[in-house]
């Protein structure tokens, strides 16, 4: 379905993972075939936390 690493940390809500990628450069607007992000899959399993973490990466990064 075209999730990367980041995508399925952020869906099973694995803060630390999501942290180690993040910081090794994962890209956060990457869509799945979906056209989902790791955000979006943080969101529909109910992760606040982690998709906040995404938003507040994307937005540094902006």
């Amino acid at each position: 379905n075209g999730a990367t690493a980041l995508m399925l940390a952020s869906g099973s809500g694995h803060v630390e993972s999501v942290e180690r990628l993040l910081n090794h450069g994962a890209d956060v607007k990457a869509e799945d075939h979906n056209r989902r992000t790791a955000r979006g899959y943080a969101v529909s399993s109910g992760h606040t936390k982690v998709a906040e973490m995404l938003q507040k990466h994307e937005t540094h990064k902006a």
